[in-house]
Formats: C-alpha cells, sequence, structure tokens
C-alpha cells in the first residue's frame, strides 16, 4: 500500500473547465448539451435572493390583522416585556427592530401577501428601512402585479420550481437551500423608489 502513489491507485487528470471548474469527471454527462442552453440570467433581467425578516415569528402572521396589531404596538413604542420575550424583540448582531422601530411611524401599505414555503401564503411586514434583509433591487419588482420564478440555483430536492405573484422569503422550494426569484423589469416598475414599502 506504501509503494501506491496518486496515479497508480486509480486517480485521473481531471480537466477542469471554466467557468463552473466541477472538481468531478464530467465526461459521459450531458455538460456540452447544458452548456448550448440559453444562460439564466439572459432570460430574466431580474435574479436574486428572497427576503429574511431575522424574526419571521414577529413580521409574519397568518392573520393580517393580528400583524397590524402587533405592528401598531411596536410604533408606539408601548412594547412590554411579554411582547419582547413572545416575539423576541431585542437587538442582535445582525438586526435591531427597537431601534429600527424608533425612527418610523406605522405603515399600513407595508402590510403585504408573501410565499413564505411552498403553497404557504402569509402576511408580512415589508418595508425597507424595517426589514432585516428586504432585498428590494429585487423583491420590489413584485410589489406590483408582475410573476417571478422561484428556483434554487442548486439544490438536493427533486423539485426546486415554483411560480409566485408575490413577493418570497429565501427558502421556499428546498429546505436547506436558498431560494432565488426570477422576474422581469417593466416600465412600470423603473421608478422603484416610487414603490410602496419604499421609504
Amino acid at each position: 500500500m506504501n509503494s501506491n502513489t496518486t496515479l497508480s491507485a486509480g486517480a485521473r487528470k481531471l480537466e477542469a473547465r471554466p467557468p463552473q471548474f466541477f472538481f468531478i469527471d464530467q465526461s459521459g454527462s450531458s455538460r456540452d448539451e447544458y452548456e448550448t442552453a440559453v444562460s439564466f440570467d439572459e432570460i430574466f433581467s431580474v435574479v436574486g435572493s428572497g427576503l429574511n425578516t431575522d424574526r419571521d415569528e414577529f413580521c409574519i402572521d397568518f392573520d393580517e390583522a393580528d400583524l397590524a396589531k402587533r405592528m401598531q404596538i411596536v410604533f408606539s413604542g408601548k412594547v412590554d416585556a411579554e411582547f419582547v420575550e413572545t416575539f423576541n424583540f431585542r437587538p442582535s448582531s445582525s438586526y435591531d427592530p427597537v431601534a429600527l422601530a424608533k425612527r418610523q411611524i406605522f405603515d399600513r401599505k407595508a402590510l403585504r401577501k408573501c410565499i413564505y414555503r411552498p403553497f404557504d401564503y402569509r402576511n408580512i411586514y415589508y418595508k425597507v428601512g424595517f426589514t432585516s434583509r428586504p432585498v428590494f433591487d429585487v423583491q420590489g419588482h413584485m410589489l406590483r402585479p408582475n410573476l417571478g420564478l422561484l428556483v434554487c440555483r442548486q439544490s438536493k430536492e427533486p423539485f426546486a420550481v415554483l411560480v409566485t405573484r408575490h413577493i418570497s422569503t429565501h427558502k421556499i422550494v428546498a429546505v436547506y437551500d436558498r431560494t432565488s426569484l426570477a422576474t422581469a423589469d417593466g416600465p412600470r416598475l423603473c421608478r422603484i423608489g416610487n414603490l410602496p414599502g419604499r421609504s
């Protein structure tokens, strides 16, 4: 065994080709056919990540009225200890909803429908300047009538594609893989600074 070398043990030289530079042998695969297909980025003018609230139990709810009431409490400053514990309404290293709430007032237009999990639609308080990671340059295109394709660029799941008319969180079509939203940037959306939910 000690007399073996890397090559005598059955290893083969790998021809890693750009742009992916796979570390597995691609000979005999459908890679050449795959590379002749149209790129995803050539089809859609907007491709990016789903949003992240960092406080789903706080910012997302099945019931819009309950969510609105919760947000009104937050922006009024009448938060008690029970509220803090129930909704984890405290600062973290990545998100400080307490400080952000002090700089804003409740905005009813920020109450939106979102797709939270496959075929699972909920209400979200989505507001640039309050939502932890709104990814507005992508998700903003879904605040007016539009269609988006939800995909994972890589996934362990056998099925990882859905279509939506709503803004989307970052774990939709696969349990462990981040979801991307692909959509079109139409002329009605060119002035994204005027979209509802934009500060």
